[in-house]
């Protein structure tokens, strides 16, 4: 569960160097990526604005299809699925819908995922969506609990 996958942070929006700081995730208690640190640090020792973040896992595609994944986020993002970048919007921007990264999987197919963030000022708040079989294009849905995993 994102929620209680180790984070990590750093004080910078390059993801670069030695991270500052270490938390348990991000996520809400239902297992999604999706958070509002409003203005605030999003951690001890890291600074209201200008740090990143990355998030390993699985996720796990129910069925077979196309599936089309953004990220609703202040500021950018970037989403790896098997070490490919399928989606890049690494950004400074207000909130935003990032445009689509596209993964076609085989019913029940487990990748690795990571998904980027970074924050440069503001607010910060990353969300990861999906759309594909059962879920209308244009009406994403965040990807539920049971699709994430450490």
């Amino acid at each position: 569960m994102w929620l209680t996958r180790p984070a990590t942070y750093f004080d910078n929006v390059s993801l670069a160097g030695t991270p500052k700081a270490y938390g348990l995730g991000i996520g809400t208690a239902d297992g999604t990526i999706s958070r509002d640190w409003g203005l605030s640090a999003p951690i001890a020792n890291i600074p209201a604005d200008g740090w990143s973040l990355p998030l390993t896992g699985l996720v796990t595609f129910p069925t077979g299809n196309v599936y089309h994944l953004q990220t609703q986020a202040d500021d950018g993002t970037r989403i790896w699925i098997d070490d490919n970048l399928v989606l890049d919007d690494w950004k400074n921007a207000a909130s935003h819908w990032s445009p689509d990264g596209n993964v076609t999987a085989t019913a029940g197919q487990t990748c690795r995922i990571r998904v980027e963030y970074f924050d440069t000022a503001a607010t910060a708040s990353p969300r990861l969506y999906w759309t594909g079989p059962g879920v209308a294009r244009g009406s994403g849905e965040l990807i539920p609990m049971s699709s994430l995993r450490c």
